[in-house]
């Protein structure tokens, strides 16, 4: 919730990404205070601190959800791997795509 904006993705999210088919080549970073939301948006975030953090920010008027719970076994945080090791990062992206599988069920 900390970035700035028109980062490029990491170079291993963008690795992981195109391993699953998918492209981040024209991902940029758009800090939350710059970004348009609409109210009947959902914004789901990685860890119940971000929850606050959100609601400080932006205020209280949308919907949240801790990505973690849509895994098929329910976890409360995901973990941002920026300065973990590769295996980590592999393993923190898995889970991501895991709670987006499942939000899309």
């Amino acid at each position: 919730m900390n970035c700035g904006d028109g980062f490029p993705a990491d170079p291993r999210a963008r690795e992981f990404a195109a391993n699953q088919g998918l492209s981040l080549d024209d991902h940029k970073t758009v800090n939350v205070k710059d970004f348009r939301f609409r109210n009947d948006d959902l914004i789901v975030v990685m860890e119940p601190a971000q929850i606050t953090e959100f609601q400080q920010k932006i205020g209280e008027d949308y919907t949240l959800a801790l990505a973690g719970t849509y895994c098929g076994k329910p976890v409360p945080y995901i973990h941002d791997p920026f300065n973990c090791s590769d295996e980590f990062f592999s393993y923190c992206e898995e889970s991501v795509m895991e709670s987006v599988r499942g939000m899309c069920a």
